[in-house]
This record gives structure tokens, sequence and C-alpha cells, in this order.
């Protein structure tokens, strides 16, 4: 009974995914949606010869959008998390992302005006930890470690990332030997600063063990117990991408996602188009000329889950 179940919650994921898909490719409404889940349990039903009105698989899968997405948050799906950001003339060379829609830019007062739907990445990693299969093909570095651990330079035939000079430079992320002190958030409300690993051991320790660490950008003290992280091979480097298009066939439309890939996994896996993860979209079109600043906001909560991975995701 337990296999059985089993079988059916990978229908259900499978049947949702490829219900939307059906629904965007054909541009049908969220009616369609419905008849194509009630219709994929039918089938289900009758390839597994199942009564199609019993009541625990009438109650189990989805009957509308809802639902279906309430089953898809037990696998790990999260909603996109809606930004607010401030590009305003009147400081052009600043900007502020909003987590509120009421929420004021600290420069100017007003509220964000562009909104920015980010996927995250913690959801994503959650998933790919949980599959046996994409642990092996995050470790494929691994697999080659001669061509990189402890060298000096990179490996004198190019056919992978970690071939590369900078790969090596980077090694003591993966070599478990290699030990090192994390950095810390200055703990002062709204500043973001980074205090690094080596300012904080060059300090003087305190009886108790503690640092006390001055932040050089809003020039506040706090005490910091150090914390220290060790090189381990399940440790991952992602590859960022920027990706824009014209979704509605028209320029003045145009739009961008930020993604990522996977710089652990080999080639052969990691160009596959599935393997390439969008964490955010760009209004582009709305986005002031000649800033270049302008998408510095949006690549923000990116820069934060993956100072939030690093900081507090290896310690010991």
């Amino acid at each position: 009974m337990e296999n059985e179940f089993d079988d059916m919650g990978e229908a259900i994921v499978k049947c949702i995914f490829e219900s939307l898909d059906i629904i965007q490719d054909t541009g049908a409404s969220l009616n369609t949606f419905q008849d194509l889940l009630v219709f994929a349990r039918h089938m289900f039903c009758r390839g597994k010869g199942l009564e199609d009105e019993d009541q625990m698989i009438k109650s189990t899968w989805p009957r509308d959008w809802e639902t279906a997405r309430q089953y898809l948050l037990k696998f790990g799906y999260q909603d996109a998390k809606e930004y607010f950001i401030c590009l305003d003339d009147s400081h052009k060379r600043h900007w502020d992302i909003l987590e509120r829609q009421t929420d004021t830019c600290r420069h100017c007062g007003k509220p964000g005006k562009l909104k920015y739907y980010y996927l995250g990445l913690k959801g994503k990693v959650k998933q790919w930890v949980a599959s046996p299969e994409m642990c092996r093909r995050m470790t494929g570095h691994w697999k080659e470690k001669e061509h990189w651990l402890e060298k000096e330079k990179g490996w004198h035939i190019k056919k992978e990332v970690w071939d590369g000079d900078r790969f090596c430079e980077l090694s003591w992320f993966w070599d478990p030997n290699a030990v090192w002190c994390l950095p810390a958030k200055c703990k002062t409300e709204n500043c973001k600063n980074i205090i690094t690993g080596e300012a904080i051991e060059s300090l003087p320790s305190t009886a108790e063990g503690l640092k006390e660490v001055s932040c050089q950008k809003c020039h506040k003290k706090f005490l910091h117990e150090p914390k220290f992280a060790r090189g381990d091979p399940r440790n991952l480097a992602l590859i960022g991408h920027w990706d824009g298009f014209q979704p509605f066939g028209n320029k003045k439309r145009s739009t961008g996602a930020i993604e990522v890939s996977i710089a652990t996994m080999s080639k052969e896996h990691r160009l596959c188009t599935e393997e390439v993860y969008t964490v955010g979209f760009v209004p582009s079109y709305d986005l002031p000329d000649g800033r270049p600043n302008s998408l510095d906001p949006f690549l923000e909560p990116l820069v934060q889950d993956l100072e939030e991975g690093f900081i507090e995701g290896g310690t010991y």
C-alpha cells in the first residue's frame, strides 16, 4: 500500500507540472488546468486498476491550482518572494530594495515602484540534496580532484571549469584538510557589511574567547564568537547567468532572468537546459536608461543567499 501511495505521489507531481506546461503552451485557462487534473486522475486509476471514486484517491488528488500548490509545498515547492525596488531619479547613485509594498525608500521616502520576483536558492538546494542522483552529479569535480586539489596551477588540458587556475586558487573550499575562520555580518541594524575571517582572526580575544569587531562601514563595535569551517567535497559552487528575452514578442517589453548553474557538476550535465536554474525575473523594460547600478538591487537577494550559505552553511 505504501509503494502504491508513493507511485500516486509521483504521478500527481508529474501531472501538475505537465498540466502547467500544456496550459502555458496553449494559452488555456485555469479551468482547463482543473480538467487536466481530473483527466490525469482517471488515467492513473485506470492504469492501476483502481476505482476512480476511491475516497482516498479523490481526497489526495488535487482539484485546482490552490490544492495543487498545497501538494507541491510538501515536496519543497516555494512561492517566489516579491520585492519592491526604488530607482528614483532623485538618487541616481543609490537604490533601495523593500520587502513590502507599504515600505518606503531610505533615500527618497517613496514606495518602491519596480516589482521583483525572486525564486531563491534555499528551496533549490534542498531539492538538489534530496536526490542521490543529483548529489552524485554535483560532485563531478571530486572525481577529477587530481586536476586541481593541492595544485598551484590548473590542469594542462582544459576540458572542465576545474581545469583552470581559478579553481586551484579556491581548492581549499573542498579540501577536507583545510580549515578557515568564517566571515561575520555586522550586527548593527540595517548594516549588511561583511567582516572577513582573516580580519576576525587577527583581533585579540577576550577571556571568554570572543572578538571585539569594529565595522568599517557603520563604525560600530560588537562582540563576536569566531566560527570555523572545514573544506568538504560536497560544497557547492555556482555559475551566474544573465538571459534577456522578449516574452511578448515586443522589444519594448524586454525581460531578464538571473540564472545559476552548478560549477561542480560536469559539463556533460551542467550544460543541459534543465540544469540551468532561474532565481529571479527582472523587468528590464522598466529600468532607467544609463544607470550602471540598475541591476544591483535585483542581485541583492541572491548575494544575501550566497553570503548566508557560506557563513552559516559550513560551521562545525
